[in-house]
């Protein structure tokens, strides 16, 4: 039986600035407009749970877009 190790939890970096110079992927920034507690990703500045609230909605269309056919 292979045992996994646990991955460790990311850093949360206050500033974008020190999250991309450490290269982090994200960073604690000010709360979105959605009211989400404000995690953003470096590269984009888009807040992490709108991301995958947005990914979860394309995911559904494709879904729904490929039964109707």
């Amino acid at each position: 039986m292979l045992i996994r190790a646990a991955k460790p939890r990311p850093v949360i970096i206050a500033a974008r600035k020190a999250a991309r110079a450490a290269g982090a992927m994200t960073y604690a920034g000010n709360p979105c407009h959605a009211g989400h507690d404000g995690t953003r990703y470096t590269a984009t500045r888009q807040c992490v749970a709108c991301a995958k609230a947005a990914r979860l909605a394309q995911t559904e269309r494709e879904k729904a877009e490929r039964g109707a056919k």
